[in-house]
């Protein structure tokens, strides 16, 4: 039987009530946190290195892959934040337009 996760509660409840269990196999599903993905995998791989468990982890390159792109959006998240910024955004004054914003919209 095949165990679909998809967030940090469901690897803890599955540690919990099948923790001692040999052979057990885990798919990553939609993740419904990608911040948590970083925790996710940690225990997933903590279980599959414990000698003689078994454990197949279906997706795990997914959730190797969810860490790195949310560390490149938390890198980039000051910066996003500079861009959206109200207060460098004409157009959060009401009735005013945002020059930037109106410039890159298709004739």
């Amino acid at each position: 039987m095949v165990r679909v996760i998809r967030s940090l509660g469901d690897v803890k409840a599955l540690l919990r009530t099948h923790g001692d269990r040999i052979g057990l196999t885990v798919s990553i599903g939609c993740l419904w946190r990608i911040r948590h993905a970083r925790r996710m995998r940690a225990l997933l791989r903590q279980q599959m290195k414990i000698d003689g468990m078994h454990w197949e982890v279906e997706g795990i390159e997914h959730l190797n892959a969810m860490v790195r792109v949310h560390r490149v959006i938390a890198t980039a998240a000051p910066l996003l934040d500079q861009i959206i910024s109200p207060s460098r955004h004409a157009s959060s004054t009401p009735g005013r337009s945002c020059a930037a914003c109106t410039s890159a919209a298709p004739p």
